[in-house]
């Protein structure tokens, strides 16, 4: 039934899009909002737009983007619905065929990449989103971050760094830093893996992505020693300790930019889980390696993991 108010049509295509996924349906209900007299505001336009895309009905999202001239990076709460859609990915499996929609809107990937949101006040690239996404937290991380990394794998956007103040915590961050910062195995893995990747660029801290998972390691050395293993917190330290020491051999074991060329650390490892962290300037050591049996070897002219 047609209603009187405008309002409940509105109401009634939203509600639409939670009950079927037919489209011949979905599009013919918008019907409603294009009978004569009636007039769709920009809001109402947009919100109908908004939740055509997450519910994943891509032929009324497009239809409504074309009609109404959505500009598909109008913010809602500081962040575009391309922010809003990655960040969705923590809670909500398969959203690699939403994700991937949102990228195809535009000609210009530059639009639906650069400071897509907002981190520590800084505006974040969509690859910097989607490698902050948490692997404990969003199963469906890895298929989000695969389908964003797809899009942007060119040098530029890559080794793209977050800018801000230099005392802010993540100024200069790439994406692969983000990715180590918050034990994103699958992120890391497929970032050193894709050819241009720059795993050395330094933070306006100085920090490489290495450094990010020395600091880490150590981290949860203490947090081992502070909690007991039984407990969550023991338990949680030590998924990320496991998750840390992974992405160490994977940084170290990358190959050119990877390895630690450039890195100011001899790095020790004691058990599985242990790695000591010594410092090389003091001891003028040229070159030194890890081995399985934390013997330190001479490797001249950089350090490699024996």
């Amino acid at each position: 039934d047609i209603a009187e108010s405008y309002s409940s049509d509105v109401a009634a295509v939203k509600r639409t899009f939670t009950l079927t996924n037919d489209p011949h349906f979905t599009l013919g209900v918008l019907r409603l909002l294009q009978r004569p007299g009636v007039s769709l505001s920009k809001g109402d336009a947009f919100e109908i737009f908004i939740s055509a895309v997450h519910l994943d009905h891509p032929s009324v999202a497009r239809q409504i983007l074309e009609t109404y001239k959505i500009r598909v990076t109008k913010r809602t709460g500081g962040n575009t619905f391309l922010h809003s859609l990655i960040g969705m990915s923590y809670d909500y499996p398969n959203m690699e065929s939403r994700i991937s929609f949102a990228l195809s809107l535009s000609p210009n990937k530059n639009r639906l990449f650069w400071n897509i949101g907002y981190l520590d006040e800084a505006g974040m690239t969509a690859l910097q989103a989607a490698a902050f996404l948490p692997a404990e937290k969003c199963p469906a991380s890895p298929g989000a971050f695969s389908t964003v990394l797809e899009h942007f794998n060119e040098p530029m956007y890559l080794n793209a760094q977050l800018k801000g103040s230099r005392k802010k915590q993540y100024t200069g961050y790439t994406a692969l830093h983000l990715a180590v910062s918050c034990a994103n195995i699958h992120a890391v893995m497929s970032l050193i893996n894709t050819p241009g990747i720059e795993a050395n660029l330094r933070s306006s801290q100085g920090e490489t992505p290495l450094d990010i998972c020395v600091d880490m390691i150590q981290q949860c050395q203490t947090e081992r020693e502070a909690f007991s293993p039984r407990s969550p917190q023991g338990h949680r330290t030590r998924n990320r300790s496991n998750a840390c020491m992974i992405i160490l051999d994977i940084l170290l074991n990358a190959e050119d930019e990877g390895r630690i060329a450039k890195y100011s650390t001899v790095l020790l490892r004691r058990t599985e889980y242990e790695v000591t962290v010594l410092d090389t300037t003091k001891g003028n050591l040229q070159g030194v390696a890890l081995s399985g049996k934390s013997a330190l070897v001479s490797c001249s002219p950089i350090y490699e993991q024996c």
